[in-house]
C-alpha cells in the first residue's frame, strides 16, 4: 500500500517535492531500512485508512527518527469527507501506544 499512498498524495498535491528519484529512495528505505544498513532507527512509512468496499481513501507518508515520528504529506480522496482527519486520529493513536513521540 505504500506506492498507492504515494499516488494518492501525488493525485491530491501534484508531483511537488515528490519527484521520481525521490520517490525511488523512499521506496528503497521503505523496504530496506530495516535491514543490515545499520539504520535500525530510521525508517519510512505509510499509513493508510480504507473503507468498507476494501477503497484507499486516506494515507499519510512519514519518517521515524528514534522514537520521533514526522508527518511528510497525506491524502484523501475526493468525497472522503473527514476520512483524513480520521486516518490522521487514528494514526496518532496507534504511534503513541507504540511508543513514539
Amino acid at each position: 500500500a505504500f506506492d498507492d499512498v504515494m499516488l494518492g498524495c501525488i493525485r491530491q498535491h501534484g508531483e511537488a517535492w515528490l519527484y521520481r528519484g525521490v520517490r525511488w529512495l523512499l521506496r528503497e528505505l521503505f523496504h530496506n531500512a530495516s535491514g543490515d544498513r545499520g539504520c535500525r532507527n530510521v525508517g519510512v512509512h505509510s499509513f493508510e485508512l480504507w473503507d468498507q468496499d476494501g477503497q484507499l481513501v486516506a494515507g499519510d507518508l512519514g519518517y521515524t527518527v528514534g522514537a520521533v515520528y514526522t508527518s511528510m504529506t497525506g491524502f484523501r480522496t475526493l468525497g472522503s469527507k473527514g476520512a483524513g482527519n480520521v486516518q490522521l486520529a487514528l494514526t496518532a493513536a496507534l504511534l503513541h501506544r507504540m511508543g513514539y513521540e
